[in-house]
């Protein structure tokens, strides 16, 4: 188990410095440290306890700052206690009595931990005691360094002998003497002072603000030093009896100014019944005494003193406004008013009263009915005496309230009855929840009752037969315990025409809603009835409507009764609402329609079902023009034509056609090609009878001029000429010229393939015959049409200049073409290929048929390009702009060598510069003898060799020659030591290493066998080494096998 050694500085709540011994842990293990789900580290001990293992709710009362292992606090502790004895002062308790103490300040630092006691919010059970252990420090101070050190430690009040600043709410935790007394108690530190008068002041002021706490909280004050139970603790008995710390104040400090904690317990007890005494409020109930003999006590803390509380004062309510917890007993003080000063009567022991919280809610005005049950009081929750009314004489009665009051769990109403003011709980009256509507409704029977006020149910009448037969406007309404009444009215608003409050039961209703105020025009069906009111009734009639058939009924209110529509209008010269069903609905629209078979009938007009005929075989297999609608009774008609303007055939059911909504899209010109399926109609969508091409296969990427485009349900329809004929073509029988750049070369593969001049116009092909074939053209456009790709070919890089037409992509042998650079290159010709004007030119591109004339000339490029995989040059050779196959081309590769060479005969040829064909015989001049060779070229699979006088690539330079004209081999020196060689008399010098017969020097040796020769350098050629030296005065080259 991990332990971690800590001191604490003081924490404001300990007295004595805290020791957590720990072994000392190597760093590889502080690594390997695990933690719990809370971040704590495993085996962290805090004064003895291992805080990994709590519970998340636990930990909440140990400090953040000590979760590490490590216990910090605010200040050093006091090494040597300052003893002076009691005899030197007088007596605090006595010195103090007279002293006034200051009014509590308020600082609280929102930065502070807040968490709940560990049985909630508030619930505080008792306070310690702690002081600084500081003698340097001030309040200020204190507060200051624990705002800055709240993680570790803070109480709830600082006190000195001048103010009492309480920095955190006492309903809260905190962290001040451990864990287990931070989830119990309030915390009050206080800071030391400096003299007998100072430190009286403060224990003065230290006792009464925690007698004020234990009187609030009811706590009473019960001494828990010796026994570890109690409501007033020191920090030494939380020490001793709770652990979670080791601090011992505030004794010792108490002890230097001749106080003890007996003294202080004593003060704070007489504080504390002085609180009694005075009947401080500190609470907020009712009560009832249970009995008559219960003692009632003058003051609880004499209990000597009592009287029986007798018939007078039970069955009677009190209020308690104070209460008092005396030898581990509560009391509370009784009152006839609402105050722990008047009214009082004493105070009585809590076991014999019923009681219950008593707070106030609101002093909302509200009014509710009385519903007879129960009885009101002149108090909340009113006993026997308390009576005023007995409620079942008020049912339906309007309660006017004006306050609102909970005792427990029980609501209760103050208000008005009758003169008098009363309490009544919230169960013996009825909410009256009125909410506005919009309904219209008719009163079943004459025997509907109709209340006046819808508080006061006995003023009321019944319908009669004047009130029924007519429709009433709704815009109230209101429950009461379950029952729904509406408040109805002969005009639309709540205030005026209104007639009264009527039981839903009693009515018939719909909703009534306004849907907008359209200006709309009808035709009169002349069935139903025209009324003053919409949903009228017989009372509400204005016209029979078979007078009016036919006539125009022009609307402008539009309302929603239930799920029927009304529409309110004009109609002789009368406002009157209309049914929908008594009208026709006719309104334009744009459609086109096929009637669906020969029985359909159509009807000459809307009025006379009976005048129609059959669609028969004439009719059908047509497309019509759909430009009206009406709506009868629900049912819908379109009136068919077989012209957008003019050719009216007559009125057809809605589901006797099968119809598209017709709306024109455009009239913007646009260019097609017939896909060649489908079929070409007179009009959009049509029948078999509008058809006038029936195939349009043989008119397959013909183009097709469009000038309107309209659309058909989701379909596109186009209309357009075609061969003199004005025809509709459905989309998908049409499709576009897609048209894209592109960069390509191509050959047209024969001379049948034909080229259009303009795609879809099949009159401007013609053959390529020979004349257009074997030849390259660009192609710089293409086009797709009908899934077919097309080229458009040209004599020049253009789409617009040198361009012949255009070719089916099948037609054509085509590579991609792209640029790729300008950059000047130098080649040489490999001698095969042909060169062409264009790249990957034709028979008719020919510039030169054989190349291999040129062998190893020189072309010098200054475009390149790449058709399809091939890289293609262009260069100027012999005064002509030629393109050449990368292949036909090999590049110069120069290199620095080391050989000696001899030219094999005098044929040989001699070029001064390689890639020009101009050259030399070596002739009897340049046999015979030996030359260097520093650098070489190779052209293809060809070497040739810079041969030299010299060993130099720029002096004594005679030219290049093809390697296969040469006999060869490396030259190489070995070192430049002295070295003495003895001549054999044999072979012959040179004046050059490996020389020929035109570089001797000596040609016999015979008559220097025997002499000396000193070599100054060496050299190998090839697989011989050879010697130069000074030879009778002359500098020569020997073989090796010519010394010994």
């Amino acid at each position: 188990m991990k332990k971690i050694t800590g001191f604490i500085m003081l924490v404001l709540f300990f007295c004595m410095p805290i020791q957590i011994y720990a072994d000392k842990l190597d760093s590889d293990d502080s690594q390997n440290e695990n933690y719990n789900e809370y971040g704590i580290i495993k085996g962290t001990e805090v004064y003895g306890e291992d805080i990994s293992e709590l519970t998340q709710e636990e930990l909440q009362y140990v400090p953040k700052g000590w979760r590490d292992g490590v216990v910090e606090g605010e200040h050093v502790q006091e090494k040597n206690n300052r003893l002076l004895m009691r005899a030197i002062y007088p007596s605090v308790n006595n010195y103090i009595e007279n002293i006034v103490v200051p009014k509590v300040e308020y600082d609280y630092k929102d930065f502070f931990t807040k968490f709940n006691y560990r049985n909630g919010y508030g619930k505080v059970e008792g306070v310690v005691a702690h002081e600084t252990a500081n003698d340097n420090s001030t309040i200020e101070s204190e507060i200051s360094y624990m705002s800055k050190n709240h993680l570790n430690a803070f109480v709830h009040a600082f006190i000195d002998h001048n103010r009492i600043i309480e920095i955190h709410p006492l309903e809260y935790g905190a962290w001040g003497a451990g864990r287990y007394a931070n989830q119990r108690f309030v915390h009050v530190e206080l800071v030391r002072v400096n003299t007998f008068d100072q430190f009286a002041r403060s224990i003065n002021n230290y006792a009464n603000y925690i007698a004020n706490i234990q009187y609030k909280y009811n706590l009473g004050i019960t001494d828990a030093e010796s026994s570890g139970k109690g409501s007033l603790w020191s920090h030494k008995a939380v020490s001793v009896h709770l652990g979670g710390t080791t601090h011992v104040d505030p004794h010792g400090y108490f002890s230097r100014y001749g106080y003890n904690w007996s003294q202080f317990v004593s003060l704070v007890t007489e504080k504390h019944n002085k609180l009694i005494t005075q009947k401080v409020a500190n609470t907020s109930k009712l009560g009832h005494i249970k009995s008559t003999d219960v003692k009632i006590y003058n003051n609880p803390i004499d209990q000597q003193n009592y009287s029986k509380a007798g018939s007078k004062n039970t069955n009677e309510v009190f209020y308690i406004k104070s209460q008092a917890r005396v030898k581990n007993a509560n009391y509370y003080l009784l009152s006839r008013e609402p105050s722990s000063k008047q009214g009082t009567i004493g105070w009585v022991e809590a076991k014999d009263i019923s009681s219950h919280v008593h707070k106030g809610v609101d002093k909302d005005a509200k009014k509710m009915v009385i519903n007879g049950n129960g009885n009101a009081y002149n108090k909340a929750w009113g006993g026997a005496n308390n009576f005023v009314y007995d409620l079942s004489d008020f049912v339906g009665e309007e309660f006017r309230i004006h306050l609102t009051e909970k005792v427990g769990n029980n609501t209760w109403y103050r208000g008005i009855l009758k003169g008098k003011t009363v309490w009544i709980h919230s169960s013996y009256v009825s909410k009256i929840v009125v909410n506005n509507t919009s309904k219209l409704g008719h009163i079943r029977n004459s025997d509907g009752v109709i209340l006046n006020d819808i508080y006061n149910k006995s003023d009321s009448f019944k319908a009669g037969s004047i009130n029924i037969n007519k429709v009433y406007y709704i815009k109230k309404q209101a429950n009461i315990e379950g029952d729904l009444y509406y408040l109805i009215s002969n005009e639309p608003s709540t205030l005026k025409g209104k007639v009264g409050w009527v039981k839903a039961k009693d009515l018939k209703v719909h909703e009534h809603n306004g849907i907008d105020k359209e200006k709309k025009t009808y035709t009169i069906q002349g069935k139903g009835k025209a009324y003053e009111k919409a949903w009228g009734g017989p009372k509400d009639l204005v016209y029979n409507l078979s007078d009016f058939s036919g006539e125009t009924f022009n609307v402008h209110l539009t309302e929603s009764v239930g799920s029927n529509v009304w529409y309110r209008g004009t109609l002789k010269e009368k406002t009157v609402w209309i049914h929908s069903s008594y009208l026709i609905d006719e309104n334009n629209t744009s459609k086109l329609g096929h009637i669906i078979n020969g029985n359909v009938n159509i009807y000459l007009n809307l009025y006379d079902n009976l005048n129609s005929f059959k669609a028969g075989k004439e009719y059908t297999n047509l497309v019509y023009y759909i430009k009206k609608q009406a709506n009868v009774k629900g049912q819908m008609y379109y009136l068919i034509s077989t012209q957008p303007r003019y050719g009216v055939v007559g009125w057809v059911k809605a589901e006797d056609l099968s119809t598209h909504k017709h709306v024109g899209a455009d009239k913007n010109k646009k260019t097609f090609y017939i896909k060649g399926n489908g079929t070409a109609y007179s009009k959009a969508w049509g029948g078999s009878k509008d058809v006038l091409y029936g195939d349009l296969s043989p008119y397959i990427n013909e183009k097709f001029n469009v000038n309107l485009t309209e659309k058909v349900g989701n379909n596109i329809w186009y209309r357009g000429i075609f061969k003199g004929k004005t025809i509709w073509l459905h989309s998908s029988y049409v499709t576009t010229k897609k048209e894209s750049v592109t960069s390509k070369l191509g050959h047209i593969r024969n001379e049948k393939v034909k080229i259009y001049k303009e795609l879809g116009e099949i009159s401007t092909a013609i053959e390529a015959s020979d004349k257009l074939t074997n030849t390259v053209y660009f192609i710089k456009k293409q086009a797709k049409l009908n899934g077919q790709i097309y080229y458009l070919i040209s004599t020049r890089p253009s789409s617009n200049i040198g361009t012949i037409g255009w070719v089916k992509e099948t037609d054509m042998s085509i590579h991609s073409h792209h640029g790729i650079d300008k950059t000047t290159k130098t080649f040489y010709f490999k001698g095969t290929g042909r060169a062409y004007s264009k790249a990957w030119g034709g028979a008719k591109e020919l510039v030169y048929e054989d190349m291999s004339i040129y062998t190893h000339e020189r072309f010098d490029v200054h475009l390149t390009e790449k058709i399809g995989n091939n890289i293609w040059y262009r260069g100027n050779f012999k005064g002509k702009t030629i393109w050449l196959h990368s292949s036909y081309l090999t590049k110069k590769v120069e290199s620095s060598i080391s050989r000696l060479g001899h030219i094999r005969n005098s044929e040989v040829k001699i070029y001064n510069t390689l890639g020009d064909n101009a050259s030399n015989t070596a002739g009897k001049d340049h046999i015979n003898k030996v030359y260097y060779i520093k650098k070489q070229a190779t052209l293809g699979e060809h070497t040739f060799y810079l041969v030299s006088r010299e060993p130099s690539i720029t002096n004594g330079v005679l030219g290049w020659v093809n390697a296969n004209d040469l006999l060869t081999h490396t030259h190489v020196g070995l070192d430049k030591k002295k070295k003495t060689f003895i001549l054999k008399g044999i072979g012959s010098s040179y004046s050059k290493a490996w020389g020929g017969s035109k570089d001797e020097v000596f040609q016999d040796l015979e008559p220097y066998k025997g002499v000396k020769f000193n070599v100054h350098l060496t050299e190998k050629v090839g697989n011989n080494t050879w010697y130069r030296g000074e030879l009778n005065g002359k500098r020569i080259w020997l073989h090796s096998s010519y010394l010994k």
